[in-house]
């Protein structure tokens, strides 16, 4: 086996052994995400104060967090079919910079950015309305 493949994999090992983490993370975030938006849509005008002819002002902004949260979880995703297209692809054609052929795209930045101000976001803001109304 040449040195070049050799190194591919282990660059491939590296890479994937960290992203695992992140990968399950996103997925129980975003089904949590997901759960909660569903939740609080489903059961918005039972949760706001009486008189109240719409979903609050905190519950609308809750809900804008969770689907940014969705969307980080979606890039998310894409960028690890991304990574592993570019793995597959160093691997059967070796080059000089074979790390780098195998770290995510951009957009997993910014889909992990997402992710997290969406999701903390959005629990936050739902926390905050209950203690003020409850």
């Amino acid at each position: 086996m040449p040195q070049a493949q050799i190194d591919i994999k282990e660059a491939i090992k590296v890479v994937e052994g960290h992203m695992a983490a992140i990968y399950e993370l996103a997925e129980k975030v975003g089904t949590l995400s997901t759960a909660a938006l569903a939740f609080t849509v489903t059961f918005a005008k039972s949760i706001a104060p009486s008189g109240a002819t719409g979903a609050p002002l905190l519950i609308k902004i809750s809900w804008c967090c969770f689907l940014l949260a969705i969307i980080g979880f979606y890039l998310i995703y894409l960028a690890r079919i991304e990574t592993r297209k570019r793995a597959r692809k160093a691997f059967f054609e070796p080059n000089d910079r074979l790390y780098d052929s195998v770290l995510p795209p951009w957009y997993f930045k910014v889909g992990s950015w997402l992710l997290h101000i969406g999701f903390l976001g959005g629990f936050t803001l739902l926390g905050v309305y209950g203690i003020q109304n409850f």
